[in-house]
């Protein structure tokens, strides 16, 4: 045989032979994936305009504060008294102080505000964006002076 043919006789066996290994250990262990998902809550409050006060008539407008939280959160919220600092007593500020309130419900008779549980609005989250309104009246029978009167309420939840 010549040196050609046997070198060609070769090749096959030395492929087989290195195809497939002899015998080969395993050793294994777990890969554990964890991730921890915690409470959390966005919040974004639209302003509440009241529109042009005319004293022999209440001024009225509704808003609404947007909250986002992780699902299954049981948020409250709850607006401050603003510049007053009394919930019972809310005032927009320019030249002189022109009074109104903010309600829970459209009728106007529960105030929102953070002094007591009742006042503050309970909401089971859905994870999805959820919308609370806020009712606002400016009560008639002011006599203010001319101005853009203004107030500035800190909405805060609690989760």
């Amino acid at each position: 045989m010549g040196f050609a043919f046997r070198h060609l006789l070769w090749l096959p066996l030395a492929a087989i032979a290195g195809a497939s290994p002899a015998l080969a250990e395993i050793d294994q262990d777990i890969l554990a994936v964890r991730t921890e998902v915690r409470p959390q809550c966005r919040v974004q409050a639209g302003d509440l305009d009241l529109g042009l006060y005319h004293p022999d008539q209440p001024s009225r407008a509704t808003s609404s504060i947007e909250l986002q939280c992780t699902p299954g959160v049981a948020a409250r919220i709850a607006l401050s008294g603003g510049q007053t600092g009394d919930p019972m007593n809310r005032a927009m500020q320019a030249k002189g102080q022109l009074h109104y309130q903010l309600y829970k419900d459209e009728a106007r008779t529960q105030v929102f505000a953070d002094r007591n549980r009742t006042e503050m609005q309970d909401l089971k989250t859905t994870g999805l964006p959820q919308r609370v309104l806020v009712h606002g009246e400016a009560p008639a029978g002011q006599p203010v002076p001319e101005g853009t009167y203004v107030d500035i309420v800190v909405v805060t939840v609690t989760y």
